[in-house]
């Protein structure tokens, strides 16, 4: 039995930082979960600092100056690696499309901690479109009116394990694109946004945490 099996079994309640009516079959297989999400640091009005890297401020006035609804907002996560090849390919197949992008790369997200090297000609042909950052406060950024897309598609990688730049550039222009994904974007937000009033399907666990909490 692995781990996860484990900890479900010998649990009371699983609090899952997610929302029924976007994962119901999980949901739906775990008897003791209680999604209670999505939780919002700007919901908190001491404003907790989400991270010990030191905030990038550059970067809310580097939003200001870009086009409203056209930012890609790139985040490589808190644990993912990269090599140099992958890194190229990344930045080449973003510039290419044109699109202002901020990038959010940590000083160890290259393999071996190392400073990753820009492309040959980067700056002249980005013309400044491009903003790297250690680290910025999503939630601001997401909130930000320039920024328009943060939405995950699965990349097709290559035999040699790097996703090419073509491959970058076809599915950002997916997302550019579809308006069927412009539209299930927003209708998951509504969603998003109904379960956590007063009645809404991540209020009701919440509470009924609270409730059985206190019987005890």
């Amino acid at each position: 039995m692995c781990a996860v099996d484990q900890i479900v079994k010998i649990s009371d309640w699983i609090l899952a930082i997610t929302f029924y009516e976007l994962d119901s079959p999980s949901c739906d297989l775990i008897p003791n979960i209680l999604p209670i999400g999505p939780l919002l640091a700007s919901n908190n009005s001491r404003h907790l600092a989400g991270s010990f890297r030191p905030e990038d401020s550059t970067y809310s006035s580097w939003l200001d100056e870009q086009p409203i609804g056209l930012v890609i907002y790139v985040a490589w996560g808190s644990t993912g690696t990269l090599n140099q090849q992958q890194f190229d390919e990344l930045v080449i197949g973003l510039q290419s499309l044109g699109q202002p992008f901020l990038w959010v790369i940590r000083s160890d997200t290259m393999l071996g901690s190392v400073a990753p090297r820009y492309p040959d000609g980067f700056e002249e042909r980005t013309g400044g479109r491009g903003k790297f950052v250690e680290w910025v406060p999503q939630e601001k950024v997401l909130a930000h009116s320039s920024v328009a897309w943060f939405i995950g598609l699965e990349f097709k990688r290559e035999e040699n394990g790097i996703v090419q730049r073509h491959e970058i550039q076809t599915k950002v222009t997916r997302l550019l694109n579809d308006e069927n994904i412009k539209e299930n974007a927003l209708k998951l937000k509504v969603r998003a946004t109904k379960c956590l009033v007063e009645g809404g399907s991540s209020c009701q666990k919440f509470e009924k945490f609270i409730d059985e909490i206190k019987s005890l």
